[in-house]
């Protein structure tokens, strides 16, 4: 039995020098895109969800509890958009990739990698239009492996939001 858990260790640890713990990572499993707006939540607390309130005062997420409360700011949505896309690639810390982007809808997906390990966070952002010219960002950043992420998306957001509240003037 012990030369069997060791032999599955060392399977284990040639696949992660050999692919690289990046490309293992994501072999191993996907977080799908979602729509920010009816994203049900996840049962792990690996992950932080920013959303505006709507005109009506509502939340624009209807699905999971937001753990974030965006601000709304006189831009347009292209604007936002445009100037996230280029802090988030920009942001020499986090190393962030665009996996995909939809310029139309402006929504995104962006993986960043932990030091060390690499382990994979994906972070889901769409801009939303609140109207007279003003417009707010949902943000979801969640962890693929584990249950625990130690508060890293919930900083991670807290940054985001930090950072085009600054930039841009409020509603």
């Amino acid at each position: 039995m012990l030369l069997i858990l060791l032999l599955l260790l060392g399977i284990v640890a040639l696949a992660f020098m050999m692919l690289g713990p990046d490309k293992l990572w994501n072999r191993l499993q996907q977080i799908e895109p979602v729509d920010l707006s009816t994203w049900p939540g996840r049962a792990t607390p690996n992950w932080a969800l920013a959303c505006p309130d709507t005109p009506d005062g509502g939340s624009f997420c209807k699905g999971a509890e937001r753990t974030h409360t965006s601000s709304a700011v006189k831009a347009g949505t292209a604007e936002l958009f445009d100037w996230f896309i280029t802090y988030v690639t920009g942001d020499g810390r986090s190393a962030a990739s665009v996996v995909t982007r939809d310029d139309g809808q402006r929504k995104a997906r962006f993986q960043i990698l932990s030091s060390g390990l690499k382990f994979p966070d994906f972070i889901d952002l769409e801009i939303v239009d609140l109207g007279s010219g003003t417009a707010s960002a949902a943000i979801l950043s969640q962890s693929l492996l584990g249950t625990e992420d130690f508060g890293v998306n919930a900083q991670r957001v807290d940054e985001w939001l930090k950072a085009y509240s600054a930039e841009f003037p409020p509603e």
